[in-house]
């Protein structure tokens, strides 16, 4: 213990409290005089030969010493399936956290599941986050696909050198899976599509029904013109079903003048690209739309394409915004935890985002998602109850990071495999780059609105 003070007479008033304290405690106090000096020097690195009154240190003294508490590092490298850390994140106690998406595995084996969810109330920075995490993530070489909401991550994949469109409702999509889906897989696959896509509560489908489905599928396939492979020459050779033309008329709400014929009807050739490092797509009118079939339709089948294109199990992340209005039906319900595992097998990691843990309650695919998904990433809302959390099974620690943070803290729960851990998610110190990544009237007023047509618009000089 060393003292300093102004005054002799307070440095023996000093001394002599502190030794009557330690007294009390059963620590006997020296006052060192003549080595005073060497003693107060060994305190410095590389001086510890210097001590005058060296003692053994016993095995209960190193304990009470050294408690081992210190932040988690996060997964080393050469623990994760890519066989890099995505990235690093600072921890209020100043430490870097090594961000993986994915579950401790290992480059020269299957894929561990990455499935991730990241959850925050609007304006919160989630959408910022996932778009620095998935740039982050490309230098690993991973393939992006954004399933956006309201634009909001276009900046962020125009910057990542990726193409963009919107799919709009009531527009024509440039998708027909008749074009695509012919080979066995994708027959059985559109079989079993279609049968949901032309199922009706007040009247299913029957057996017969079901086994002309296939043998049509199978018929559109085999078309030695591919002009054929349209919807309205499909929906005519239901017309001999024996059915009453119930299928015919189902099917005649798809082609190019029914009620969603311009989701499917008004294109032949399947003209929607999903090739490139980077993709993303606008999906705010389908997402938006009330009608539940125009949302499983178009959303089913990009799935499906999304799910080819993995299959050469390249490193890969889709990124779904509002995956709650996204996965909510039912064709989803029953498919989604099967496609997931798929997808973890050919190295995908899917990042779901949604504002408040009670959404997905609410969803039928919500618990599928809790259940699959390994690594959570929440963001803090005083607005929040705890009860809204409830489905996540928090501990009252981490909900009161949650709760009691405050949402302009810029603070983020990381929950994994690991256990959890605050990081700090204040990503300012990148500059205007961080104004790109968040996009919108922002990034617009910062590179103008005609980034679209500039590739390195992104470039600022």
């Amino acid at each position: 213990v060393t003292l300093f003070c102004d005054t002799l007479e307070e440095l023996q008033t000093l001394s002599a409290e502190i030794v009557n304290a330690a007294a009390t405690e059963g620590v006997k106090m020296i006052g060192e005089r003549v080595a005073a000096k060497a003693h107060y020097l060994s305190q410095h690195p590389g001086n510890q030969p210097k001590r005058v009154r060296a003692s053994a240190v016993t095995n209960r003294n190193f304990a009470d010493f050294a408690a081992f508490h210190r932040t988690q590092l996060g997964k080393p490298a050469a623990l994760t399936p890519w066989g890099r850390v995505v990235t690093y994140l600072p921890t209020p106690e100043q430490s870097a956290y090594g961000f993986s998406y994915h579950e401790q595995g290992s480059p020269d084996k299957e894929p561990t599941s990455g499935h991730t969810l990241i959850m925050g109330r609007p304006g919160s920075g989630k959408s910022v986050l996932s778009a620095f995490l998935m740039t982050q993530a490309r230098r690993a070489g991973a393939r992006i696909f954004v399933f956006d909401y309201r634009l909001g991550m276009e900046m962020a994949v125009r910057a990542n050198g990726g193409r963009y469109a919107s799919l709009n409702a009531g527009q024509p999509t440039g998708l027909n899976p008749l074009w695509t889906e012919t080979d066995a897989r994708g027959t059985a696959w559109l079989s079993d599509w279609l049968a949901t896509l032309l199922y009706r509560a007040d009247k299913p489908l029957t057996p017969a029904q079901t086994n002309r489905i296939q043998e049509v599928v199978r018929q559109n396939a085999q078309a030695t013109n591919p002009a054929l492979r349209n919807w309205r020459d499909f929906a005519s050779l239901f017309v001999s079903t024996d059915d009453g033309g119930d299928l015919h008329q189902r099917l005649l709400e798809w082609t190019e003048d029914g009620r969603y014929g311009w989701i499917f009807g008004q294109s032949l050739e399947d003209t929607f690209s999903l090739k490139g490092d980077v993709v993303g797509f606008d999906l705010t009118g389908i997402l938006d739309s009330e009608a539940d079939k125009e949302r499983m339709a178009v959303l089913s089948y990009l799935f499906r394409r999304v799910e080819r294109e993995i299959e050469d199990r390249r490193p890969t992340i889709i990124v779904i915004d509002e995956a709650w209005k996204a996965l909510d039906n039912t064709y989803f319900a029953e498919r989604l935890s099967n496609w997931l595992v798929t997808a973890r097998k050919q190295n995908t990691v899917a990042v779901m985002m949604t504002q408040y843990a009670s959404q997905l309650e609410r969803t039928r695919t919500g618990k599928t998602i809790i259940e699959a998904v390994p690594t959570q990433i929440l963001l803090p809302n005083i607005r929040a109850q705890p009860a809204d959390y409830s489905m996540l099974n928090l501990t009252e620690k981490e909900l009161d990071v949650l709760l009691n943070t405050g949402s302009n803290s810029r603070l983020a729960l990381i929950r994994d495999d690991q256990g959890s851990i605050v990081v700090d998610a204040d990503l300012s110190a990148l500059g205007p780059n961080l104004t790109i990544l968040g996009g919108m009237e922002k990034g617009e007023a910062l590179v103008g609105a005609d980034y679209r047509d500039r590739p390195d618009f992104w470039r600022l000089s």
